[in-house]
């Protein structure tokens, strides 16, 4: 909702399962906001099946993780990552440097 209020186009997923299906689903995405906890396929496992394919690969990627999950944020090699709580203007400003339509 709060990127939707600035003008950008989201679409969410309640895991990283569902997340590939959608990628997988002929729409087409300009960024992926990654959260490493989620329930059936977490981050890191949803972030190695997005790598193995090319045309996924291409989709920056921003880790938002926790304080806990932090160091292994850092070991994705995603555009960037930001820790939990993420102020929003940090978001707006991140979203705009790793996705154009941002702007």
């Amino acid at each position: 909702m709060l990127l939707e209020m600035k003008g950008i186009a989201a679409d969410t997923a309640e895991n990283g399962l569902a997340a590939l299906d959608k990628l997988h689903g002929g729409k087409r995405y300009d960024i992926v906001l990654l959260d490493l906890m989620m329930p059936i396929m977490d981050g890191l496992t949803f972030w190695g099946e997005m790598s193995k394919d090319p045309d996924l690969a291409r989709i920056p990627v921003i880790v938002i993780s926790g304080v806990a999950q932090f160091d292994a944020a850092k070991s994705i090699g995603a555009a960037a990552h930001l820790r939990k709580p993420v102020a929003l203007s940090q978001l707006y400003r991140t979203l705009e440097q790793h996705c154009p339509q941002a702007n």
